[in-house]
């Protein structure tokens, strides 16, 4: 297998990774929940920023590009949100509690959905969107410049801050959260090109297993946990791009850079597990309807059967397992189909 191929594969294995974690996140799995938040997002973002290659396109055919891959699977995937939502409002008078919280009115679910104000878990799209086009933009201004593009972009993100901490609240189509997501995708443009990160990159890539990268992990790890603990402790509070909740904004850079980071390295060694490349590259479906459409399907079914009705830790565990496994084998399948047919546009092909 050459670099480059192993370069991919590495990079589809923290996708994975990372598409995990956000189920694992949303169904709120016991004990790694917070460790999740602490990074999930910003590995999305960041990934993005490493296999970027809009640069060498013109703006027109950048943004025709990205709206192909992102813009048509938002509302073509949010569309069946849409439908399955207003379908339990219609017929399910008094939802669960479980979804009680995502249910409206059909036109105001509709209106939120096209104002976007990180409404469902398709958020993600536009977000992703304008941060590549952010970046896009800042690579002209600064010729690719290293320097100069992580300067321009850290004042991007430190000006989201100043107007979050000034009660600035969620724009239209998550304008404010993309001034965020830049920086993680800037970050990841240049640890992926810039020759000064050559050296580190090279031993977080590695996929063996040896002293020098042990050490190397086992710091990112306790850096990304550090920085977690610390935010909690002192701001009361975890990263949450969701609801643009940061608490001390350093401390959430630096617990996701090195979180990120941690993953990247794990993923290294992981890359020749098959099942978790699949799942990098084909992530568009399973991370737009698990969420919102399947794990309240799965919830419904349980509550019918009468099954994972308990508070017990144990009995938590079992089903955030038995749901993921259920979301995979019933998303995964569909997935497949889709891409193989005329309509595989809904899922960016």
């Amino acid at each position: 297998m050459n670099q480059q191929n192993n370069r991919i594969a590495y990079i589809d294995t923290a996708r994975g990774i990372a598409l995990l974690m956000v189920i694992f996140g949303h169904l709120k799995f016991p004990y790694i929940t917070t460790w999740i938040y602490s990074c999930h997002i910003p590995l999305f973002f960041f990934l993005s920023g490493m296999v970027f290659k809009g640069e060498k396109k013109t703006f027109a055919q950048f943004v025709k590009k990205s709206a192909k891959s992102l813009l048509i699977p938002y509302f073509a995937l949010g569309t069946v949100i849409w439908i399955f939502l207003s379908g339990i409002y219609l017929f399910d008078p008094q939802p669960p509690q479980f979804i009680a919280g995502a249910i409206d009115t059909p036109v105001n679910m509709l209106l939120n959905f096209l104002i976007q104000r990180h409404y469902w878990t398709v958020w993600f799209l536009p977000c992703l969107f304008f941060s590549q086009i952010i970046l896009w933009i800042l690579l002209r201004i600064t010729s690719g410049r290293n320097g100069k593009t992580i300067f321009f972009s850290t004042v991007l993100c430190v000006f989201a801050f100043v107007y979050y901490r000034f009660g600035g609240d969620t724009l239209p189509w998550n304008l404010d959260t993309a001034l965020v997501a830049q920086f993680f995708v800037c970050l990841g443009y240049e640890y992926a090109h810039a020759d000064s990160c050559k050296g580190f990159r090279e031993v977080i890539a590695c996929s063996k297993i040896y002293a020098k990268k042990i050490f190397i992990t086992a710091l990112l790890a306790i850096g990304n946990i550090m920085f977690c603990i610390l935010n909690i402790k002192l701001a009361n509070a975890n990263l949450d791009m969701s609801v643009h909740l940061y608490g001390i904004e350093l401390f959430a850079i630096l617990s996701a850079v090195f979180g990120i980071l941690f993953v990247l390295s794990a993923a290294a060694v992981l890359q020749t597990e098959q099942i978790l490349a699949y799942l990098g590259r084909n992530t568009m479906l399973v991370f737009a309807w698990h969420s919102r459409i399947m794990i309240p399907a799965f919830n419904y079914l349980y509550l019918w059967l009468g099954l994972f009705q308990s508070e017990s830790m144990i009995q938590k565990c079992v089903y955030c397992i038995v749901t993921a496994a259920g979301v995979l084998a019933i998303l995964l399948p569909l997935n497949y189909i889709i891409s193989k047919s005329k309509i595989k546009f809904i899922v960016g092909r």
